[in-house]
């Protein structure tokens, strides 16, 4: 699930809806790559998770 709201957000950026996708997309990866223990895709989710809301509260 979180793959493939990574592949449908940029299409629907700039606005609001591809914002909170983009940050559901990070959050939904998250215990995949954390149990698999790639640490840097679990960097990089926090990294798109982080500035997607920033995003969105700004």
């Amino acid at each position: 699930m979180g793959t493939g709201f990574f592949i449908t957000a940029p299409h629907l950026l700039p606005e609001t809806p591809g914002v909170v996708i983009y940050f559901l997309a990070g959050l939904f990866s998250m215990p995949q790559v954390w149990v698999a223990k790639q640490w840097n895709l679990v960097l990089v989710n926090l990294n798109v998770m982080i500035a997607y809301a920033l995003l969105f509260f700004k």
